[in-house]
């Protein structure tokens, strides 16, 4: 599935809304928006190995957490710093802590 492909896809158009002085909020809801529709209407909701799509507010949560990180590689400028830290600090809790 070119899944991938639509993330990368979906961070390109955030990357080039953020350059055409459009908002943050707007910018990711147009990219995630583009994803979406993709995701739900070519593959309706089915990632690789699942077998049950999977809900559309989880699958939002989790491009839009892509997209950001991507954008933090590709465009670091376009992201706000609230939204970095906010970011930074949702990454640091999904690694395993350390004892």
């Amino acid at each position: 599935m070119e899944v991938n492909t639509y993330g990368v896809m979906s961070i390109a158009t955030f990357c080039e809304a953020r350059a055409q002085k459009i908002d943050f909020s707007k910018s990711l809801a147009v990219a995630l928006a583009g994803q979406l529709h993709v995701i739900y209407g070519k593959h309706g909701g089915l990632l690789p190995g699942s077998k049950e799509p999977l809900p559309e507010k989880q699958f939002l949560n989790n491009a839009g957490f892509m997209i950001v990180g991507g954008a933090l590689k590709f465009c670091p400028k376009s992201v706000p710093a609230a939204e970095k830290a906010r970011f930074e600090k949702a990454a640091a809790s999904l690694k395993p802590s350390k004892k």
